[in-house]
């Protein structure tokens, strides 16, 4: 029946928002500046690390996020993009899509690379970038397996 198939891809995403939503306070609390930078410069930061291992069928995400250089400058500027080790661009999420993104638009200083039944096919490197006005000013990258 297509009405459960799609009832169930719907639950597994509200569960893994579920699960992000809860790791929230002890994410925030993490440094916020990457070993080697200087709190004046623009960086970007995977606060997972730099290798995730992720269970065969599980659910997981990483999350990457903007130290901005100056306190007045705005968010808007800025946008973060994730790319897989193919340098493609990791898309939003979709109804089957076993890894996506969220929060990657403008005026959010984080966003999280989601992997959803994980298999062997998405292991690789993938990279967050901190874009302003389109250009990449810093990237940090996660070996994920």
């Amino acid at each position: 029946m297509p009405g459960k198939s799609t009832d169930a891809a719907t639950m597994k995403a509200v569960l893994v928002l579920m699960a992000i939503s809860v790791s929230l306070p002890s994410l925030a609390s993490a440094s916020p500046v990457r070993d080697g930078t200087s709190p004046a410069s623009t960086s970007v930061l995977i606060v997972n690390g730099t290798s995730a291992e992720i269970g065969y069928l599980d659910n997981a995400f990483i999350y990457c996020r903007i130290q901005l250089s100056q306190a007045q400058d705005f968010l808007h500027h800025y946008t973060i993009e994730w790319q897989n080790s193919s340098a493609e661009t990791v898309p939003t999420w979709s109804q089957d899509a076993h890894v996506y993104t969220i929060g990657r638009g403008s005026h959010v200083p984080h966003s999280y690379l989601v992997f959803q039944d994980f298999t062997s096919s998405l292991s690789g490197n993938y990279s967050c970038s901190v874009k302003r006005n389109g250009v990449a000013l810093s990237s940090s990258r996660i070996a994920v397996r």
